[in-house]
């Protein structure tokens, strides 16, 4: 505790006298406060988080002892199967989860089976190495008695591997709520205290992800305390009994008779534990999808395109005024988390998409029958930024520059056309990957000079609420050179258009009504949205709407109009730049039938 308290206090004090930025590395008395503050969001987050810790862990479990036995019981399982299971754990998580998306949807189900993968493997290699080493003196005493092969695995074997199946679950406990954290991550629907980093992560609450680091590292703690009494409560007689003074003593041999009792006490024990945990799980994955709901309307899944925010505005005032159920539908809206929202409308776990138009073509271009139905905001608002003392107040003034993006093909291509229009020469400009980062950090310790930024939302909240002096590069301003494209849009199957088009009609008809109130009253956006994603920063969440609102249509009733010439350019753009090696059909790319104005 001592040693705790001097820790945080030499954080408090290098923070203050290093006049570190919050942004960079907050204050234990800032987190702590942030953790006051934002104490109304965590209990929901925190019970999700503890349910596919849990969850995860005893079905992990479960796999783990049912493999075990298998591998111990049958030759060609040991001989052909544990290869192969040592050989999965080389398999990255994060290169797994998006794919559990695919496979098994956005409920509970793909968080579990993360976590369980986690758990397994420690569990079934430390029973299988603790009945390998069983005493062979008491295997040879209960076979010479004549005992069956099940009763030596019942009466020798399993009470031998408890121990070793608490040690696995121990250190498997360590790793449990961290995988959930990362499962919620990749799936961000139902809450978590991953989501929860996430959204914080978006408003540039730097403190409020201290704050869940420290609650994970507390629920940590107390599972692996949790898994550590049950095996004292589980394995006594591997427990040292205390003599009047306190010494401790090894117990002596038991009785045969009460070692028989304590074995079958702890059998019960762990088929409790596996009827549970499987009960647990068959409630998690079951229910099948259905076209419509309990109530008779008609099932629409909308997938966005990145963590919730004004952009997907419309689609949440809708949904908060209840247009959706007047037009016979129930909405689901879910988070992509790390995978494409194109692969999940094309493996079938949404109806609908929000994308972009970059992804639209390439996907088309590889077969993928994706259809953008709708153009969410009628011109691109994207910018280069920099700070102004970078000097670049115009794409000529990139060379001798770096520039910090996500490492996109697109990227390359625009900055290089954008220099190579105004004279410069794209050769000279560095090029830097920086993934999700906080662009402000990176501008102001001059890791890079200029970053590719959305004006509704970063950049406003690096301009107007961070008041940083920055120059920005509007690509609007520069379509003489590049082309206007849509960012972002509402995509569909072709497999949805052939088989609800009536469905698809009233969605886009009740959603054009959200984008065109949205225009109208901007503080409602905001408020529906702010509702669904209270974690957001209300400040920057209104700034942006009142942005966006003169700029999702410069016709309200025009919303979501798609122009052939603006997608025939970005085609051509594409494919001049190399980024799509397929032509692709521009008329089956995306269509405007569906919107209230063409119906």
């Amino acid at each position: 505790m001592l040693l705790g308290v001097a820790l945080l206090g030499s954080w408090q004090l290098w923070v203050g006298v290093r006049h570190v930025e919050p942004f960079v590395l907050p204050t234990p008395g800032r987190i702590v406060r942030a953790g006051w503050q934002s104490a109304y969001l965590l209990p929901h987050h925190l019970w999700a988080t503890v349910v596919a810790s849990l969850t995860g862990l005893l079905a992990g479990a479960v796999a783990g002892v049912v493999l075990a036995l298998l591998i111990v019981r049958v030759r060609l399982i040991r001989q052909v199967l544990y290869p192969l299971l040592i050989v999965s754990q080389t398999i990255p998580m994060v290169v797994l989860a998006p794919l559990l998306i695919i496979w098994f949807g956005f409920g509970l189900t793909p968080r579990i089976v993360v976590v369980a993968l986690i758990v397994f493997f420690p569990v079934l290699v430390s029973i299988v190495t603790a009945i390998d080493q069983a005493d062979p003196d008491l295997l040879d005493l209960v076979r010479s008695m004549g005992a069956a092969p099940r009763q030596v695995l019942r009466l020798v074997l399993l009470p031998s591997a408890v121990p070793a199946f608490f040690s696995g679950l121990r250190i498997a406990s360590a790793y449990t709520v961290g995988g959930a954290v990362i499962a919620e991550f990749v799936n961000p629907n139902g809450g978590g205290l991953g989501v929860f980093i996430t959204r914080s992560r978006q408003a540039y609450a730097v403190d409020r992800i201290f704050v869940a680091v420290v609650i994970i590292g507390v629920l940590t703690a107390v599972l692996f305390a949790a898994v550590d009494s049950a095996a004292r409560l589980a394995s006594p007689w591997q427990q040292p009994e205390r003599t009047a003074r306190g010494r401790s003593l090894k117990r002596g041999p038991r009785s045969a008779r009460s070692r028989l009792q304590r074995t079958v006490e702890v059998q019960r024990l762990t088929v409790i534990v596996m009827v549970v945990a499987l009960a647990a799980v068959a409630a998690a994955c079951g229910g099948g999808a259905s076209k419509r709901s309990a109530t008779g309307l008609d099932k629409v899944t909308v997938v966005l395109d990145w963590t919730p925010n004004t952009n997907h505005s419309g689609i949440y005032l809708a949904r908060a005024k209840g247009w959706y159920r007047e037009a016979d539908l129930d909405v689901k809206v879910i988070e992509p988390g790390d995978t494409p929202s194109l692969e999940v409308l094309g493996a079938g776990k949404a109806d609908v998409a929000l994308s972009v138009q970059e992804e639209v073509v390439p996907a088309r271009a590889k077969g993928l029958p994706v259809v953008s139905i709708g153009a969410v905001i009628q011109h691109n608002t994207s910018s280069l930024l920099s700070l102004q003392s970078a000097g670049i107040k115009k794409p000529g003034d990139l060379p001798g520059h770096t520039y910090g993006g996500f490492g996109g093909l697109l990227e390359k291509a625009l900055i290089k056309k954008f220099v190579k229009c105004d004279g410069g020469d794209p050769a000279r400009v560095r090029f830097v990957d920086v993934g999700n980062a906080d662009y402000r950090v990176g501008l102001q310790r001059h890791q890079y000079d200029v970053v590719w930024i959305f004006d509704g939302w970063d950049g406003i909240r690096l301009a107007s609420v961070d008041k940083l002096p920055v120059n920005r590069i509007p690509f609007i301003a520069h379509t003489g050179c590049i082309p206007d494209w849509y960012t972002p849009l509402i995509a569909t199957s072709e497999k949805m258009i052939r088989a609800r088009p009536e469905v698809l009609k009233r969605f886009m008809a009740a959603t054009s009504r959200g984008y065109q109130t949205a225009m109208r009253d901007p503080g409602a956006a905001a408020d529906a949205l702010m509702k669904a994603s209270p974690e957001l920063d209300r400040d920057l969440v209104q700034r942006s709407a009142r942005y966006l609102a003169s700029r999702y249509a410069e016709d309200p009733a025009r919303w979501g109009h798609q122009d052939h010439r603006i997608w025939t350019r970005f085609v051509a753009f594409l494919r001049d730049a190399g980024l799509t090696d397929k032509a692709i059909d521009v008329d089956r790319a995306y269509t405007n039938r569906f919107l209230p104005a063409n119906h």
